[in-house]
């Protein structure tokens, strides 16, 4: 009992010095040998709640600012492969529920159409669209104008035919786009080159692999001097859903499924006289074949009615019972071919899939349905 009072006596006094204020002299001493010396009165700089809200503001409207503008240049040499160009987003016209087509005006007029002709001279090639809030960018293959078109946009405008995919960072944005809105567009790219001696040509499409095909219609007409020198043109689109090819009738198949009464001498009730109102796709294709003078044809296949483009659909259009025996050397390989174009799966079925060589993109070993048409004197190429 006596040591432990012995303790609290001397403990006691110590604690009470340890709650002593430290004297000015000592703070100044501690000074020398620590970053900050203790103060009594606190050293915290508050600022007004006005000049936090509104630097916050600033840097929230710098950075809108800075992603939200296209990174285009006005002043460019119209459209070129090297920078975005400003294009003004004039028409929107959908085609389905999912697709549309946009019409793209550059904002210095005149100065693109010469270039554009020389393009589509060329054979079939893209142009690169950038969505600025993301700052990514696809390609997307312009259909080319008809006569129509040129008289109603004018010759320098570019359409595209673009479907809204499901978490498409620029097709749903460009869904959404306003009417007037500036874009910025780069290109050309080029995509492929038609021989001149081409006498006849098949082109399997899927979806919007179509746009490539129309380009490609357009070129021939283009290039060739004379309506009797245009090549034998055999289309053969695929759709999911009729809504994307409305009104469409094959011209060397009969149609089946619900839409079968398109190839019957029956007077269509009103219902089917709705449903069989042709897209503006179907009514351009219609245009391209009075144009071919009775050399193009067009056959539609719907997965929902449940008409797909085999090997039995493709043996027709390929002419193969006459290929197999005059024709099946590939000496004149170059005057049949065959394109292929749409989705990766689309072209990977019918054609095999494209490769990748050190970051270019090219046509890859030939595979899938079409593994075997070389022998048979046809020549493919994926576009």
């Amino acid at each position: 009992m006596r040591r432990f009072s012995y303790l609290q006596n001397v403990t006691t006094p110590l604690l009470r010095s340890t709650r002593q204020p430290i004297p000015r002299s000592t703070a100044l001493q501690q000074s020398r040998f620590y970053s900050s010396a203790p103060s009594a009165r606190s050293s915290k700089r508050t600022f007004p709640l006005w000049f936090v809200v509104g630097a916050l503001s600033g840097v929230l409207i710098t950075f809108a600012w800075a992603t939200a503008k296209p990174q285009v240049n006005q002043l460019a040499e119209g459209l070129n492969a090297t920078s975005f160009t400003s294009y003004r987003l004039v028409d929107r016209e959908p085609v389905s529920s999912t697709s549309s087509i946009f019409t793209f005006v550059p904002l210095q007029r005149g100065r693109d159409a010469s270039l554009l002709n020389k393009l589509y001279l060329q054979g079939l090639w893209s142009s690169e669209i950038k969505q600025p809030q993301l700052q990514v960018s696809r390609y997307y293959t312009p259909l080319g104008l008809s006569a129509v078109n040129k008289g109603r946009y004018g010759e320098d405008a570019l359409q595209f035919l673009i479907r809204e995919e499901l978490h498409g960072e620029v097709s749903g944005w460009l869904h959404r786009l306003p009417l007037g809105t500036s874009v910025g567009l780069r290109g050309p790219r080029g995509q492929y080159t038609l021989p001149n001696d081409t006498k006849e040509m098949v082109y399997l499409a899927g979806g919007t692999g179509i746009a490539p095909a129309i380009q490609a219609a357009r070129s021939l007409l283009i290039n060739t001097e004379s309506r009797d020198a245009l090549p034998q043109f055999h289309i053969m689109w695929a759709n999911r859903r009729r809504e994307d090819c409305m009104g469409g009738i094959n011209d060397s198949r009969s149609s089946s499924g619900w839409f079968s009464w398109l190839s019957s001498n029956r007077a269509p009730s009103f219902a089917q006289q709705q449903q069989s109102r042709q897209s503006v796709l179907v009514e351009e294709l219609e245009s391209l074949k009075s144009a071919f003078c009775g050399k193009m044809k067009v056959d539609y296949f719907v997965d929902d009615e449940k008409s797909f483009i085999t090997w039995d659909a493709l043996k027709p259009a390929l002419d193969t019972t006459e290929v197999s025996g005059a024709r099946s050397n590939t000496a004149n390989v170059q005057n049949r071919l065959i394109l292929v174009s749409g989705p990766d799966g689309f072209i990977a079925h019918y054609a095999g899939p494209k490769a990748w060589v050190e970051g270019n993109e090219t046509q890859g070993e030939l595979g899938g349905l079409l593994r075997h048409v070389e022998k048979l004197g046809w020549k493919v190429a994926k576009i």
